[in-house]
């Protein structure tokens, strides 16, 4: 397929892409392969003075940095990086007009303004098992985030059970476990959500 024709997706990652090399990365790569991505990670403190713009020709992945004033579970300091995270996306947006937005955390999804996108949701991680997180705001966002999506990712039988108990969404839940040797994402699955999620439950 030319790479005019590839959909685009803006891959939206809760750790910053120099860290540990983890499962957002190994996805990211792997999409590439058949979508334009634009990957958006998270800096950490640790590596706030380097350089947050890194090419990945190999991939073709466009990786961009995103800075959050420190102590942003602070409500008044999440307000605040709401505001000007919100003009960041709609800046994003505007510049590369994707058609999916790919979302690893709950959080990230409130700092998306109102879009036309696919959403889908990789759930990683069990997002109130963090003990600096407000339990009760992380489930609405996860909520909203889940039934805004086309389609749900997680990575554990335990995640895909949790989340059909909690929000019960099973008819767009698919299973992909960390440190798959397969194919990442399976070659007859579309983001349309058309595919039965029998494809991996086991």
């Amino acid at each position: 397929m030319c790479d005019f024709m590839k959909q685009k997706i803006l891959y939206i990652m809760h750790v910053d892409w120099r860290w540990i090399k983890q499962r957002p990365h190994f996805i990211a790569e792997g999409l590439s392969d058949f979508y334009d991505v634009t990957v958006v990670h998270f800096c950490s403190k640790r590596y706030l003075f380097q350089n947050p713009f890194i090419s990945d020709t190999d991939n073709n992945l466009n990786i961009l940095p995103a800075f959050r004033l420190p102590l942003y579970q602070n409500n008044s300091i999440y307000n605040l990086n709401k505001v000007y995270m919100r003009i960041y996306f709609k800046l994003l947006l505007k510049k590369y007009n994707p058609d999916i937005i790919w979302i690893t955390y709950p959080q990230l999804y409130d700092y998306i303004p109102e879009n036309n996108c696919k959403i889908i949701y990789d759930c990683m991680d069990l997002a109130t098992g963090f003990d600096f997180e407000d339990k009760s705001k992380i489930m609405d966002m996860e909520e909203k985030l889940i039934n805004d999506s086309s389609l749900v990712f997680t990575s554990s039988n335990y995640l895909f059970n949790k989340l059909i108990d909690t929000y019960h969404c099973e008819d767009k839940l698919f299973l992909i476990r960390n440190a798959y040797s397969g194919e990442i994402i399976p070659k007859t699955l579309n983001f349309e959500g058309s595919e039965s999620n029998e494809t991996e439950k086991k």
